[in-house]
């Protein structure tokens, strides 16, 4: 997926169409090696379920995709969107688990909401306003060192704006910055 999102952005960074093949190619092994469940993707084409972790960086790959024009059945679309269903959690829906029967951590809750960002049901509402609670309350400057938890919470807080981010890019630019060598 990771591999497929650096084609994907190649392509429509630099639009050579020696990458279009490539790109389509990838997109569709994604799209192939869901799990058997329909709803996620998991570490090997097929696996019995997905999980959060893998289902993000293919809902990035698969928005890329489609923003150069090569675009998925519908039926990929819903069952990300169900798998975001079973892993949500908290009062509003705004927090998400790994698997669905495992608990609530700030990374795939950034990761979640990034993904429902992503397709276009992540906006205003109580959900996200929970999520970004959420993030702030485990935020950077709280000691625990997670790039991928950071890297999914600034998209995240990125695309919610306003006071969230403003505060969140404060603790993460700073934490960043202090641990540079």
């Amino acid at each position: 997926a990771m591999a497929s999102l650096a084609l994907c952005e190649a392509y429509a960074l630099t639009g050579d169409e020696r990458l279009r093949v490539p790109v389509e190619r990838a997109i569709g092994f994604i799209v192939r090696s869901r799990a058997r469940d329909g709803m996620a993707w998991r570490y090997a084409p097929g696996a019995p379920v997905g999980d959060t972790s893998i289902l993000g960086w293919v809902v990035m790959a698969l928005k890329s995709a489609k923003l150069v024009g090569i675009s998925t059945a519908a039926t990929t679309e819903r069952g990300t969107l169900e798998w975001l269903g079973k892993v949500s959690s908290g009062r509003e829906g705004g927090l998400a688990s790994y698997q669905p029967s495992e608990p609530v951590t700030p990374t795939m809750t950034a990761e979640a909401w990034v993904c429902r960002q992503f397709l276009g049901v992540g906006g205003p509402g109580p959900a996200s306003t929970e999520a970004a609670r959420s993030l702030l309350e485990n935020g950077p400057d709280r000691g625990t060192y997670n790039l991928y938890y950071w890297y999914y919470g600034t998209l995240a807080m990125y695309q919610h704006g306003g006071d969230a981010w403003t505060r969140w890019n404060a603790q993460v630019r700073d934490q960043v910055v202090r641990r540079q060598k």
